[in-house]
């Protein structure tokens, strides 16, 4: 008797083992374009190629770099947004074509 009931429950048990259909992880919620997250970003790039080019000016008796290509340590594939700033080679300022105020 006791083996009829541990078999029934075995049975029982490995029927109730059926494999599911794997369902796809839910889409990501779709994250809004966010200005205040731009300017951030841009404010880091601006911060690191202003640190390297006042590297380059007291390094090379207060001359400012030919262009942000020349900026030691900063590799311009590598900035948030790359094509997003103006440098004038002249007075060594770069500047945000977005936001001009920073």
């Amino acid at each position: 008797m006791t083996f009829r009931a541990v078999f029934l429950l075995c049975a029982l048990a490995l029927s109730a083992c059926k494999s599911r259909p794997v369902e796809p992880p839910p889409e990501p919620a779709h994250v809004p374009h966010d200005v205040a997250t731009d300017r951030v970003r841009v404010k880091l790039d601006l911060a690191t190629m202003r640190g390297s080019l006042q590297t380059y000016i007291y390094s090379h008796e207060g001359k400012p770099a030919p262009s942000l290509a020349e900026l030691p340590g900063i590799d311009l594939k590598q900035l948030q947004y790359p094509g997003e700033y103006n440098y004038d080679s002249s007075s060594g300022i770069v500047t945000s074509k977005t936001f001009p105020d920073l």
